[in-house]
């Protein structure tokens, strides 16, 4: 009973700078059930804000002051993942040779690219979003990248046998992947009614296509992998939705 309700303050503190109590490390596994829900808090927060910033800025300035303040929210933990991911994904060698440059500290020319390019979609999509609907895009697009997170620590093997990614998969199991599935399908449905499926499929089809890459080219998944889907999903669903009306 403790570990259910320390789940989703775990899932709280390691999605967010926010501050939450400590708890056990077998805790992580059973709190990737909460992903969506924090993905979901993460989202409400920037709508809040963007609907602020939208009332007196353009909505490309404001749409910039939104992604940045999903990256401060987040502690820019999903861009670091990209940005060693997109490293260690296209380094010369072998596994042990592409984990070796994921761990190191320094950004590569991947890794630079990698991050401006996902930064510049996200800003771009988001200001062809119209003002009323963004709200809406901001909350389930937080959610369901954070769901694709989950796909990929639970549906693929660790690429090592310690860090975050091991320690999450360690005491992960079928369902928490099963409570966010449904969170993620309970977050999205009701905000974006039949727009809703593309985004679930979209949302899987980035978490599959990450992890099948990281399983080819590094033996499988890890933190920075994680992050990596979630941001890669993040963007998905805003340029889906900035496609037509939610």
């Amino acid at each position: 009973m403790r570990g259910a309700i320390a789940s989703p303050f775990v899932a709280l503190g390691f999605l967010t700078i926010l501050p939450t109590p400590s708890f056990a490390a077998a805790t992580l596994g059973r709190s990737l059930g909460y992903f969506p829900l924090v993905g979901a808090l993460l989202g409400a927060l920037v709508a809040a804000f963007d609907l602020v910033a939208a009332a007196v800025l353009p909505r490309a300035v404001a749409s910039v002051l939104d992604i940045a303040a999903f990256a401060v929210l987040s502690g820019g933990l999903h861009l670091d993942g990209l940005a060693d991911t997109a490293d260690g994904l296209f380094a010369p060698g072998d596994r042990a040779a592409r984990l070796a440059v994921m761990r190191d500290s320094r950004a590569g020319a991947f890794a630079a690219a990698a991050v401006t390019l996902v930064l510049l979609l996200e800003t771009v999509a988001l200001s062809a979003i119209a003002v009323p609907l963004r709200s809406f895009a901001l909350v389930a697009a937080g959610a369901l990248s954070r769901w694709a997170m989950a796909i990929v620590l639970v549906g693929f093997p660790n690429a090592r046998s310690d860090g975050l990614g091991a320690a999450f998969r360690a005491g992960a199991g079928r369902a928490p992947l099963v409570v966010a599935t449904a969170l993620a399908a309970l977050i999205a449905a009701p905000l974006l009614g039949p727009a809703a499926i593309v985004g679930i499929a979209s949302g899987a089809l980035v978490a599959v296509l990450v992890g099948m890459l990281a399983r080819d080219r590094l033996g499988g998944v890890t933190g920075d992998v994680c992050g990596a889907a979630g941001e890669l999903a993040f963007a998905a669903q805003l340029v889906l939705l900035s496609a037509g009306p939610v």
